[in-house]
């Protein structure tokens, strides 16, 4: 893991726990005693569920740094968007976020794609990851090497609007010709 430059203190924390309601689980207040958020090296976790086989980890939130990876600023950025209880504690590529769970400790994805676009929110885009902080440090695989082998990219969309203005720049920046 490479930690956040800037330590959390147990001010900040109290103040973080006030915010939200209720008392973080001890295991996920060592993390961020320790790190404080940051970028996972190793950043793969296979899911329990079956229904999404992978997750890759961009970022892990922490309290009082950058505003985008600011729990604080996530916690009240999705509060709105995700069940109540739950808090954003990291950041998967493609937009989804892995949730903390305050009643138990639990982990769980947080699907964008299968959001509710009404004014109920429910748990239906919320698929078990871990029951503890400490379960869920245990899964994270490296992007390398031979624990990947056998995945395959199914499918890739790229806009239409975005292609042709890569054309574009490739003719007049590097001159080459892209069909």
């Amino acid at each position: 893991m490479r930690p956040n430059n800037k330590k959390l203190n147990n001010k900040e924390l109290a103040e973080f726990d006030d915010v939200i309601g209720y008392k973080l689980p001890q295991d996920y207040i060592d993390f961020l005693m320790e790190y404080n958020g940051g970028d996972p090296e190793n950043n793969i976790i296979e899911l329990p569920n079956g229904e999404i086989l992978s997750i890759s980890i961009s970022d892990f939130f922490g309290i009082g740094i950058e505003k985008i990876n600011d729990l604080k600023a996530n916690f009240k950025v999705f509060k709105e968007r995700i069940p109540k209880g739950y808090i954003p504690i990291a950041r998967t590529e493609g937009g989804n976020l892995v949730c903390l769970d305050g009643d138990n400790g639990h982990l769980f994805l947080w699907d964008h794609e299968n959001e509710c676009q009404n004014d109920y929110i429910e748990n239906k885009n919320l698929l078990p990851i871990a029951n503890h902080f400490e379960d869920f440090l245990k899964m994270i695989k490296s992007d390398s090497g031979e624990e990947l082998e056998g995945y395959e990219v199914e499918e890739v969309w790229v806009d239409p609007d975005f292609l042709a203005e890569m054309k574009k720049w490739f003719i007049e920046v590097k001159g080459a010709i892209v069909q």
